[in-house]
């Protein structure tokens, strides 16, 4: 019962990734984008470079050090665990 994206993180996993890139429209149920979202920043994934584009949206997990760059408009958040 583990979702398609954890599935697929877990065969990148097996073969060896050490980045990986993840596209979605954005559409669909809340629910399904929040589970997504935790499965992204899984401590079991910590190994990976993961980059998520979701609609017109960008994710970046950030473990340890990670510079942030942006011009004097852009907008982001921040949350750690």
């Amino acid at each position: 019962d583990q979702p398609d994206l954890e599935l697929a993180l877990h065969r990148a996993r097996e073969h060896g990734a050490q980045r990986v890139v993840v596209i979605s429209g954005g559409a669909g149920r809340l629910d399904h984008a929040l589970a997504n979202l935790l499965v992204l920043a899984s401590p079991q994934d910590a190994e990976m470079a993961i980059e998520a584009h979701v609609g017109s949206g960008r994710m970046a997990v950030g473990r340890g050090h990670r510079a942030l760059r942006g011009g004097a408009a852009a907008m982001g958040s921040l949350s750690s665990s």
